[in-house]
């Protein structure tokens, strides 16, 4: 089950690379805030569940195949934030991705939180999963 759900978090969390690289370049190239929330890894998280919501109905223990591939996206997507708050840091680029002033801060805010906040977006995708149950006719 473990592997099919890190199977399940790999396109998303390249999707989540690429935001976390536009939203970096955003913020450098000086775009407002307003605009840079908008390109964040908690957006991907929320349709990553939602689309999976829809997807795993049929699959056997869809509910903790849900939420085992929401946390492996949590720390696949959250590893690369961590890289950029290091760099950030050390060359004072002055991003969102320099709020935390040590590595404990770091590493456990994003990849312990992180994931459980991951976890917590995919409770859309688990109300879409348990609605599709409820109306899918039990195969004999």
């Amino acid at each position: 089950m473990a592997r099919h759900a890190l199977k399940l978090a790999v396109w998303p969390a390249v999707i989540s690379l690429a935001v976390t690289i536009l939203r970096f370049a955003s913020e450098r190239a000086g775009l407002p805030g307003s605009v840079t929330f908008w390109m964040g890894i908690t957006w991907v998280a929320v349709l990553t569940g939602i689309y999976y919501g829809f997807k795993l109905v049929g699959e056997g223990r869809p509910y903790l195949l849900l939420g085992l591939t929401m946390i492996f996206l949590g720390w696949l997507s959250r590893i690369p934030a961590v890289i950029l708050w290091w760099i950030t840091k050390t060359y004072g680029l002055g991003t969102h991705y320099d709020v935390f002033g040590s590595w404990t801060e770091a590493l456990s805010l994003q990849l312990l939180l992180g994931p459980l906040e991951h976890l917590a977006f995919g409770i859309p995708g688990l109300l879409i999963l348990a609605l599709k149950r409820r109306r899918t006719p039990a195969t004999t």
